[in-house]
């Protein structure tokens, strides 16, 4: 896996003149097999701030080592993706977000999944031009549909629409996407 391959592409994408940027890496516990080959790349340039959307049990982030000079930020879901009651669990998130964003010098990654509230909030606060939208599948596979998917579609097409750059951790799933979304861009990164 070319690892430092990630953090060429944000330097590319943000032109920036800090010294060391913040990067709020916003993922869920779930992705840990994926985050733990992206995180040590990405503290060797920058801060690193985690915010993690972790289930009441069997989560798995605070079993791993994730490094030095990461600030861990748990937010525990006790309800489902699509449970009404998750919303608080929602704003909670993103209040915790929106506290590392006061500055400039910031870069935020998220990992969107399939709860609406997240996306919504998503597309409301997060910055268009300082966030990076990483996705395992821009085509769902035919068996990783559910109840709501329709709704979740939706918001994802609106996220393809209102984001400018996007990270797809398979080359086949990015090259799906450039057909749809010529002008966006995207790249792509082997994880194993």
């Amino acid at each position: 896996m070319k690892k430092k391959r990630y953090c060429r592409y944000l330097k590319r994408f943000f032109n920036h003149k800090y010294i060391r940027m913040v990067v709020n890496y916003i993922t869920y516990d779930s992705w840990w097999d994926t985050d733990v080959t992206v995180i040590p790349e990405l503290v060797k340039v920058y801060h690193l701030n985690v915010f993690v959307l972790s289930p009441l049990d069997n989560c798995k982030y605070p079993q791993k080592e994730i490094g030095n000079n990461v600030k861990l930020v748990h937010v525990w879901q006790k309800y489902r993706d699509r449970d009404l009651r998750s919303i608080g669990t929602a704003i909670k998130y993103f209040f915790k977000i929106s506290k590392e964003c006061q500055g400039k010098n910031y870069i935020n990654i998220f990992i969107p999944g399939k709860n609406p509230f997240f996306i919504i909030l998503a597309l409301l606060f997060l910055s268009k031009k300082r966030t990076i939208i990483c996705s395992h599948n821009y085509i769902e596979h035919g068996d990783m549909k559910f109840r709501g998917s329709r709704l979740v579609d939706y918001l994802k097409e609106r996220f393809y629409q209102s984001f400018k750059w996007f990270h797809f951790y398979s080359k086949m799933q990015m090259d799906l996407f450039k057909k749809d979304y010529p002008s966006k861009d995207a790249f792509s990164q082997k994880c194993h």
